[in-house]
């Protein structure tokens, strides 16, 4: 039986860690499917290399490149006759995409970072015509990279968005957030606390106001300024799947207010499509790929970087009617791990029986 070796730059370190987290549960259905899977993972910058390349552009296209080496070298070591690899991020196909049939997987930042290097263009149009196919989690990020190549594309393109399980929140957990809430309608957001997440907007959008509270599940640099900015704000830290969807199912309004930095925007993100599974009433940004889906949804929209929009938006939400709720859950239906996995398998017998 041939191998299936996922590549990638972002795997959970424990249970409550959401870096990644989508390309496990990825992978556990390719395990499921009967397929044989090895995952090689390279260590990863705690703030994760996109962050770090927005912060310092030279540091972090260093430790990128150092990253990649070490999983190309872990590849290589591993590689063998007949195998497959599957590799999130594109980037991380490179150093194998000439040697075996690869599945070459867009998620966002990777799009991005070829928009902005001087040779992405030429990094794309190797991807293209190397790749056994190539993947996008959006057709916002399957159009931005048509457009990078310039092109008719060559390897055939998928759009294979990230899955989103069943809710199964602890109940007992979210009986405490609302004993903290001690009558406050309840504001959600759920991701790291960085700045492509936008949450400074929702914390002026916020701002002094004591009739609800801001429970943010997630880890990151901007936790202190955003507690300074907002007396709501209370950090729950990183979330296991139960006690984070007991969070989204306390919740009266979940917000993802994200925000484009420079060419990086969200693709499909995972907690839009777990809020959305939750039925917690959602207000979201229009970048990237959460216009379509919004819509669909019925999600409130608001432009990016617009504290004002926001705040109305989340008012008008607190009395959201319980169709709402419905509509959400319906969206995010086609989105389960049940409906997408499958079609994640069968991306991958494909190069299988190439």
């Amino acid at each position: 039986m041939s191998r299936v070796l996922v590549a990638t730059t972002s795997w959970p370190r424990h249970p409550a860690d959401p870096a990644g987290s989508f390309v496990a549960a990825s992978v556990d259905w390719l395990r499921a499917d009967g397929l044989a899977v090895q995952v090689v993972h390279a260590p990863r910058p705690a703030a994760g290399l996109p962050e770090l390349i927005e912060a310092s552009p030279a540091a972090g296209l260093a430790a990128g490149a150092a990253a990649l080496a070490r999983l190309g070298a872990s590849l290589h070591l591993r590689l063998r006759r007949g195998d497959v690899v599957v590799a999130h991020w594109l980037p991380t196909a490179l150093p194998v995409v000439c040697r075996a049939p690869t599945l070459a997987w867009a998620h966002g930042g990777d799009v991005a970072l070829l928009e902005r290097l001087a040779g992405g263009r030429r990094i794309a149009r190797a991807l293209d015509a190397h790749a056994a196919a190539l993947a996008f989690v959006s057709a916002d990020l399957r159009d931005r990279f048509a457009a990078l190549l310039g092109r008719t594309p060559r390897a055939p393109q998928w759009l294979l968005p990230m899955g989103v399980a069943a809710p199964r929140p602890d109940a007992a957990f979210a009986a405490t957030l609302r004993a903290r809430a001690a009558g406050r309608r309840i504001i959600a957001t759920v991701g790291r606390l960085v700045p492509i997440k936008g949450l400074d907007v929702l914390a002026r959008a916020l701002g002094p106001r004591d009739d609800v509270v801001w429970f943010a599940a997630g880890e990151g640099p901007e936790r202190d300024a955003l507690a300074r900015l907002c007396s709501s704000f209370e950090p729950l830290g990183l979330l296991d799947p139960p006690r984070r969807d007991a969070l989204l199912a306390a919740a009266d309004v979940f917000a993802l207010p994200s925000r484009p930095l420079g060419r990086r925007t969200e693709g499909t993100p995972v907690a839009l499509l777990e809020a959305l599974a939750s039925g917690v009433p959602t207000v979201a940004t229009a970048t990237g790929g959460v216009p379509a889906l919004a819509r669909e949804a019925g999600a409130s929209l608001v432009p990016p970087d617009d504290p004002a929009a926001l705040a109305l938006a989340i008012d008008a939400l607190l009395g959201a009617p319980a169709a709402l709720r419905d509509r959400h859950r319906r969206a995010a239906a086609r989105f389960a791990w049940p409906v997408v996995g499958p079609d994640h398998a069968r991306a991958v017998r494909y190069l299988v029986g190439r």
